[in-house]
């Protein structure tokens, strides 16, 4: 399902596909009227669906327990019934309780038996149903980066979002089963408990990375070791696993949990559930689906020997859909490993949450870093369920971050002279350095992170407007500040050809130092010629300055014309 809000930036594109929508169910009195009424809404609560089956424009309202649909035109729709499926998918994504379909501006009666058959009830305004659903949570594989698997599971269970089918894969198969006892105390204490030398066995272990040729150091002794050993012990692991396990709470769960290793023989993905026979052997079918050889040594069960269960499936959501899941949270933490190519079956909803930010090394762990990357993890849930907004990082839904940018606009607008970039090409390029597509009603946030980026601010806290400037500025008067001792070997190269190279970051830091050495009066010849060769350089360079000094003291460098 493709859910895209309708933005007032954008009405070229869609406004003549909404003229040609129509009338199925009976909201207004005439086709004109539900299309001049869900015109007024875009910018606002309104967005067009589209599927293999329907394509509609919509409006609606939120309540804490329901979601209402007061406006719907339909461009296409195989039927009635399959529209009221696509709606109903459409409210489960808003993760609410009940769905209602507002008629209050007509007298209706309903004597359709279609609403009926789909188990919604007559109200005073309109129709209502109880959603129900069948959440799925899929955890991949991807070694230290599980803890943040642990923050979505903290997220959701803040936010009541019940789990009934659960799968895993390598580590997430060990959260898996935690998950499964409902234990989240003992999932912190695991993670807490996991630096590289208490998980595994090899020379250098306990090593920080705070340097490059340290870290290639650990991964170079590691490969050593498991070419000597056949793979590196995991007893370390084991030993960890055997105090948080709890056979008695895994009888006693009601989560239909699998998880998948892989087994040498045939290199076959191998599903297993918990049952009675295996309570001897647990933790030994969940060190083998977490066995990342040649790096880890192979498990051997009942004379048989397994591995990662990434190798054959990385991240299980087929076994997910094939269970009946309505609605699937899948945690990709990137980690090396097989994605299998499965379709989605219409109908169902798949969140895939993952982090912008880097992980770290997926070999080596640290307490430090799974406590960043549980509470990476948990940020982005909110984010999926709608209590929070952001990309790279996380402010409450409720906070403006548009007004302030649009002063500096005006401002940067009259005070640069020469013909400026056009809009669309403004827009396509700051979405490539972004990371993620931006339309003109959220170009104030994603400048806002981008300067909170470029000053190294912390992503693991949740900002309002003035927090995350006080941060920028904070870091911007200092020197920019390492977020991580321990660092992955891509976050070590780019660190590296940052430094060296003429990167784009390093252009800003150029002109940003010009800027800082030159009078009011020479700003303006500065930041025009800068513009000239780089737009978007020197327009970000000078929303850094907008910020530094405010809007007062920026006039006085960029005069507004007259």
């Amino acid at each position: 399902m493709k859910f895209s809000p309708l933005y007032q930036s954008e009405d070229t594109q869609w406004k003549n596909r909404l003229n040609q929508g129509q009338l199925v169910w009976p909201f207004f009195g005439s086709h004109s009227e539900a299309r001049r009424k869900l015109l007024a809404q875009s910018g606002k609560l309104a967005a067009v669906v589209e599927t293999a089956s329907c394509h509609f424009f919509f409006s609606y309202q939120k309540t804490n327990e329901a979601l209402i649909i007061d406006n719907l035109l339909v461009l296409r729709c195989r039927s009635q019934k399959q529209l009221l499926r696509v709606v109903e998918q459409v409210a489960r994504s808003f993760f609410k309780k009940n769905l209602i379909l507002d008629f209050s501006q007509r007298q209706v009666s309903f004597q359709d038996d279609i609403f009926k058959q789909a188990g919604f009830q007559e109200t005073a305004g309109g129709l209502s149903k109880k959603l129900i659903y069948k959440n799925a949570l899929v955890f991949g594989g991807g070694g230290s980066h599980g803890a943040y698997q642990v923050g979505v599971w903290m997220a959701l269970t803040e936010s009541d979002v019940p789990i009934q089918i659960l799968t895993g894969a390598s580590v997430g198969a060990l959260n898996g089963a935690l998950f499964a006892q409902g234990d989240l105390a003992a999932a912190k204490t695991l993670w807490h408990r996991m630096s590289t030398d208490h998980v595994l066995v090899f020379p250098k272990a306990s090593e920080q990375s705070e340097n490059l040729p340290s870290l290639l150091s650990q991964i170079g002794s590691l490969t050593t070791s498991a070419i000597k050993n056949r793979g590196v012990s995991a007893e370390p692991l084991r030993n960890i696993l055997l105090d948080l396990y709890d056979a008695e709470k895994m009888r006693e769960t009601t989560v239909d949990f699998q998880f998948v290793t892989t087994a040498i023989a045939g290199l076959r993905e191998t599903r297993i559930s918990y049952q009675p026979e295996f309570q001897k052997d647990w933790v030994s079918w969940l060190l083998a689906s977490a066995s990342f050889f040649p790096a880890m040594a192979l498990q051997e069960i009942d004379g048989n020997y397994y591995m990662d269960g990434g190798y054959r499936n990385n991240i299980p959501v087929d076994i997910a859909y094939q269970k009946g899941a309505t609605d699937c949270f899948v945690v990709d933490i990137k980690g090396p490993g097989l994605t299998k190519p499965v379709r989605q079956p219409e109908g169902v909803n798949l969140f895939t949450l993952h982090s912008p930010w880097s992980l770290g090394s997926f070999l080596l762990f640290s307490p430090e870093r799974s406590q960043s990357n549980l509470t990476l993890g948990y940020l982005e849930t909110r984010k999926c369920l709608g209590n929070l907004q952001g990309f790279w990082y996380s402010f409450s839904p409720e906070e403006d971050l548009e007004k302030e940018w649009q002063q500096f606009y005006q401002e940067f607008t009259a005070a640069i002279p020469g013909k400026k970039m056009e809009r669309k090409e403004f827009l396509d390029r700051f979405s490539k350095i972004y990371g993620q597509k931006i339309v003109w009603e959220t170009v104030g946030r994603s400048l806002l992170e981008s300067a909170a980026r470029y000053t190294a601010v912390a992503p693991t806290e949740i900002y309002d407007y003035a927090t995350m400037k006080a941060a920028i500025l904070n870091n911007l008067a200092g020197q920019k500040v390492q977020l991580y001792q321990e660092l992955s070997i891509t976050e070590w190269l780019t660190k590296y050809y940052q430094a060296a190279a003429f990167s784009d970051e390093e252009q800003v830091n150029r002109l940003l130092s010009a800027a800082r050495q030159v009078s009011d009066e020479t700003i303006i010849p500065l930041m025009t010629q800068a513009y000239q060769r780089n737009p978007l350089m020197a327009f970000f360079v000078c929303y850094l300055i907008y910020l530094k000094r405010g809007s007062q003291q920026w006039q006085k460098s960029f005069p507004m014309k007259s």
